[in-house]
């Protein structure tokens, strides 16, 4: 399947433009992140409302397995840093490549803070995706979004980040939609490691991945531009790597959230009946909580 996931993603660039402006406007109303565009777009500040360091309890009563162990700062830790959100360049491989940065407002330098990557579907941008900086356990993310991103690009962006900024190496996350949800996959096949959680709204898969990942998906049963049956894949290969049973418990009830049991790392499925190729909103922060409980 990794041979011909280029081509899947630019077949999928004429229906999975994520911005308003986009082609018949099929995901107009969305950000690369889920959040909705327009009027209801979270302000440049915004945050979740997620609790502090303590293992996540949902709506139903279910809790998350915790990883112990206390953040682990990178070298970026202690230099100076502006809050804001900054659009830059960097070469990689000898090509000038466009990301957006957003720093959380009170940036402390001396604190680990997570960094949170977000993936535009095709058609937008690193500032249509780049959302608010959200609260994950309990701290303020630095947010980072690429254009037309692939894996040499956000390897590359994430040394530079560690090297930057003070982030929590042990705190690294990733979502990504439609398009970006395919390179959201990718990432976690190719830089799992390196990643505590990743989320994929309406992608697809890669292909089997040997690196277990802690893995939250949603996928919409009426999605006719990436189909249902490929987000289904896609859920099925991850719950093979991460060692998962086909038994599940509801997660953030009334949402229609599952997770599987999983002996390496947990999966969350969410499988909403209706939603065409737009990301729920109302799931978002389920995927927050997912990744705060990680």
């Amino acid at each position: 399947m990794k041979l011909w996931l280029p081509f899947l993603l630019s077949a999928f660039a004429l229906g999975c433009s994520d911005d308003p402006a986009g082609a018949e406007g099929e995901d107009a109303g969305t950000m690369a992140d889920g959040s909705p565009s327009g009027d209801a777009t979270p302000s440049p500040d915004a945050t979740s409302d997620v609790a502090g360091d303590a293992s996540v309890v949902t709506d139903t009563g279910v809790e998350l397995p915790k990883e112990a162990g206390p953040p682990v700062p990178t070298s970026g830790c202690g230099k100076a840093a502006t809050a804001g959100q900054f659009t830059r360049n960097m070469t990689v491989g000898g090509t000038n490549r466009e990301y957006v940065l957003k720093i959380p407002t009170g940036y402390d330098p001396k604190v680990a803070h997570p960094l949170f990557f977000s993936f535009h579907g095709s058609g937008s941008n690193g500032a249509g995706a780049i959302g608010g900086n959200d609260v994950i356990a309990g701290k303020p993310s630095i947010k980072v979004a690429p254009t037309n991103g692939d894996v040499t690009f956000v390897k590359a962006l994430l040394d530079a980040m560690k090297a930057e900024l003070c982030v929590d190496e042990t705190r690294v996350y990733a979502t990504g939609y439609s398009a970006g949800g395919g390179l959201a996959d990718q990432v976690a096949c190719s830089l799992g490691a390196q990643f505590r959680g990743v989320a994929v709204w309406e992608g697809f898969g890669s292909g089997s991945c040997s690196t277990p990942v802690a893995m939250w998906i949603n996928h919409n049963q009426d999605d006719t531009t990436v189909p249902y049956s490929m987000g289904v894949s896609m859920r099925d290969q991850w719950l093979a790597t991460d060692g998962c049973s086909t038994a599940t418990k509801p997660f953030n009830e009334p949402d229609p959230c599952v997770m599987y049991t999983c002996t390496k790392k947990p999966l969350v499925w969410c499988a909403p009946t209706t939603g065409g190729h737009k990301p729920p909103y109302s799931n978002y922060d389920s995927m927050i909580n997912f990744f705060s409980g990680l």
